[in-house]
C-alpha cells in the first residue's frame, strides 16, 4: 500500500519501512513549508497522516485507489479493507478528505453487473464521506469517465 513498505525499494535505498517512511515525512514537511499556499495529497497515506498529525494542516487529501473492490469483486469484507476504512474514517473526522478510485466500469450501460458495481460502490462511498471516482477498466485517467447507468424501474 505505502511505498516506503516496498522490499524492492528498501533494497535500493538500504533503508527498511520506517527508515524510508521518516525520510518521506522529513520530505513532506520541507516540501509543504516551502510551497506553504499549495493544497497537498497524499496517495494511499493514511498511516502517515494518523501518525504525523501535524501534516493534517498541510495535507488535506487522500487518494486511495481500489479500497472497495479487487479485480470487480467487493472485498469489504476483509480485514484489510475494515482496517484502511477504519483509518481513513478517522481522518474524515479530521477534516481530510478522502478521493476513492475504483476501476469497476465496463462502460456497457447494459450490463446489469456493472451497474449493480456502480451503485455499490457510490452507496459505499457516501456512507463512508469519501468523494468517489469511477473510473474505466479500458480506460486511462487522464480520460473522464462518466458512467452511463440506466434509470431504475422501482
Amino acid at each position: 500500500i505505502n511505498i516506503y513498505q516496498h522490499a524492492k525499494l528498501q533494497k535500493l535505498s538500504g533503508k527498511n519501512a520506517e527508515g524510508l517512511k521518516n525520510a518521506m515525512v522529513e520530505n513532506l514537511r520541507k516540501i509543504t513549508n516551502d510551497f506553504p499556499q499549495l493544497e497537498y495529497a497524499l496517495v494511499n497515506g493514511e498511516d502517515i497522516l494518523l501518525e504525523f498529525p501535524d501534516l493534517r494542516e498541510k495535507a488535506k487529501y487522500i487518494i486511495v485507489e481500489s479500497l472497495f473492490f479487487s479485480k470487480g469483486q467487493l472485498v469489504t469484507n476483509t480485514e484489510d479493507f475494515v482496517r484502511r476504512v477504519n483509518k481513513l474514517t478517522q481522518l474524515v473526522k479530521n477534516g481530510i478528505t478522502v478521493l476513492s478510485v475504483e476501476y469497476i466500469d465496463n462502460g456497457n450501460p447494459l450490463d446489469n453487473k456493472n451497474v449493480e458495481r456502480i451503485k455499490t460502490y457510490v452507496s459505499l462511498a457516501r456512507k463512508y464521506g469519501f468523494k468517489y471516482y469511477i473510473a474505466r477498466l479500458d480506460m486511462k485517467l487522464n480520460v473522464v469517465n462518466i458512467p452511463r447507468i440506466p434509470n431504475s424501474k422501482d
